[in-house]
C-alpha cells in the first residue's frame, strides 16, 4: 500500500523533499545566496519550536537566525524581501504611504469644508427664520434666526 499525499517529492542528496518547498528554497537562494533554510529534527524540537529557521551566513562566518516559519510557502520570500533594507527602502515606502494618507485626509477635509461653506451660504441667503440641514451625526438640525440651533434627529 502506498500513501498518496498529493505532493510531488524530489530526491535531494538522499532526502525526499516536496517540490514546492524545494522551489521556495531555490528562489530564496537566488534572491540572497547567504540565506539558508534550516529544518529542525522533529524528534529534538520542542512543541513550540517552528520546524523551519531562515538563517543568514554573515561575513564573520556566523550563522544567525533571521526568523522562524511553520511552513514553507511564498510568504517566506515576501517576508525576506520586505525586511531586506539593503534592497528595499522601508522608510521611503512608509513615507509614500503616509503621504497618500495625508493627501486623502486633506482632500476629505476640503470636501467637508466646501460642503459646510455651501450650506452656510444657503442659510445666510435664505429669507426664512429657520433652516433645516443634515448634521455631522447623520441626523437633521434646525438653525433658527432668533435662538440656538436644535437637533431634530
Amino acid at each position: 500500500m502506498q500513501l498518496n499525499t498529493g505532493q510531488e517529492y524530489i530526491n535531494v542528496e538522499g532526502a525526499l523533499v516536496e517540490k514546492d518547498s524545494l522551489q521556495i528554497a531555490e528562489r530564496l537562494a537566488e534572491y540572497d545566496p547567504n540565506l539558508y533554510i534550516i529544518c529542525l529534527e522533529p524528534t529534538e524540537a520542542g512543541i513550540n519550536d517552528a520546524p523551519f529557521i531562515i538563517a543568514e551566513l554573515c561575513e564573520d562566518g556566523e550563522m544567525r537566525r533571521v526568523f522562524e516559519a511553520w511552513e514553507l510557502n511564498a510568504s517566506i520570500l515576501d517576508r525576506v524581501m520586505q525586511a531586506d533594507t539593503s534592497k528595499y527602502d522601508v522608510l521611503s515606502e512608509m513615507d509614500k504611504i503616509n503621504d497618500k494618507i495625508r493627501r486623502n485626509n486633506t482632500q476629505r477635509y476640503e470636501e467637508i469644508m466646501l460642503e459646510n461653506k455651501e450650506q452656510a451660504t444657503a442659510v445666510l441667503k435664505s429669507r426664512k427664520t429657520s433652516y433645516t440641514l443634515p448634521n455631522a451625526h447623520g441626523g437633521i438640525s434646525k438653525i433658527h434666526y432668533d435662538r440656538p440651533a436644535e437637533r431634530i434627529s
